[in-house]
């Protein structure tokens, strides 16, 4: 299915509701967000994330995987309901490890967003750290470290260089 696409719902609290034909999005923070079913793929839910009866049984009858994970993103569960509508793409993918040329260049974006994933990680992580020194009393003592993107052309292959705050 190659028009299917995934949403992740990871606001605390949030309920998933059934309404009509689409689900919608409410917590007490944002505006309701309405999600139409017949594109959707998978439904991934972070965290403290209700959905009711409704929506479960909208989700079940339309074949949607729904992904429970905990706020950390620690895998708890999956429902799905009925037949899997991915015969297709899993056929694609299992053709894909055939080739060699196109598993090596599938494994090479997999890992360059892991990179990419863990680069953002620990920038967030540094400015956290960052943040609380500068907040403290005392001055910081250059044992903090920054990651910063030091790469002049761009693209999914950045050079990381370690600066002092």
């Amino acid at each position: 299915m190659s028009g299917a696409r995934t949403v992740y719902v990871a606001r605390k609290g949030a309920t998933l509701r059934r309404d009509g034909a689409r689900l919608t999005v409410v917590s007490r923070q944002d505006a309701p967000v309405p999600v139409t079913v017949h594109d959707l793929g998978q439904l991934v839910l972070m965290g403290n994330v209700t959905l009711t009866p409704a929506a479960l049984e909208m989700l079940l009858r339309e074949g949607v995987d729904t992904v429970l994970l905990s706020w950390s993103g620690r895998y708890r569960g999956r429902i799905v309901g009925g037949p899997s509508r991915n015969v297709a793409l899993r056929v694609a993918q299992y053709r894909a490890l055939d080739d060699p040329a196109r598993a090596c260049a599938l494994a090479k974006d997999v890992v360059a967003g892991k990179v990419c994933n863990q680069r953002v990680l620990l920038q967030r992580h540094a400015r956290r750290l960052h943040h609380r020194a500068a907040s403290s009393t005392r001055a910081p003592g250059g044992a903090h470290r920054r990651l910063v993107q030091r790469h002049p052309g761009g693209g999914p292959r950045r050079r990381l260089r370690a600066e002092p705050v």
